[in-house]
């Protein structure tokens, strides 16, 4: 007897679960992304295959990935805040959700701002803020390609974006 009860609840189970699913609430954080700063204007950085920003390795910062992961819904954090200056990549700083995070405090052994040695390839940034598009996503104005040695800017390819997204806010 008590295998058939549980064998009725199982198969009540089985058919109420997913009817449930649907009416359950579900939040879709974006996830952090490595920020980027070029003169007066900031967007985010990306390496050209995928994703994060490599950093050198460190026990401070995997400490810090865990806590984030406990304190924050978005996924990546501690993101690297990087700057494209005098030809070349420096690492500043980090983030989080809730605060920015020195470079001593993950580094202290690097100088502050860090050349970004480690880094070498292509990677893609979009940097600017002409305008907000309907519903309030941003519309960034540049997109580059950067190719990187060992933190050197060798090659910028620049595309400027189009407007036409911010819809009646870009004729203003």
């Amino acid at each position: 007897m008590n295998q058939l009860r549980a064998r009725r609840l199982l198969q009540y189970l089985l058919l109420v679960l997913p009817c449930m699913a649907p009416a359950m609430p579900a939040s879709a954080t974006q996830p952090l992304v490595d920020r980027f700063i070029l003169g007066s204007n900031e967007g985010f950085i990306f390496p050209s295959e995928c994703c994060w920003m490599p950093v050198p390795d460190s026990a401070r910062l995997l400490e810090l990935k865990v806590q984030e992961g406990r304190q924050c819904t978005a996924m990546g954090g501690p993101v690297g805040v990087f700057a494209h200056r005098d030809g070349k990549l420096w690492l500043t700083g980090f983030e989080t959700c809730s605060r920015e995070i020195p470079l001593a405090e993950i580094y202290p052994e690097l100088e502050q701002p860090a050349l970004a040695r480690w880094l070498s390839g292509t990677f893609k940034t979009r940097v600017g803020l002409p305008c907000r598009a309907f519903g309030g996503r941003p519309v960034l104005a540049l997109e580059q390609e950067l190719t990187v040695s060992e933190g050197v800017v060798t090659a910028v390819t620049e595309k400027f974006l189009d407007r036409s997204a911010c819809g009646n806010e870009a004729d203003e």
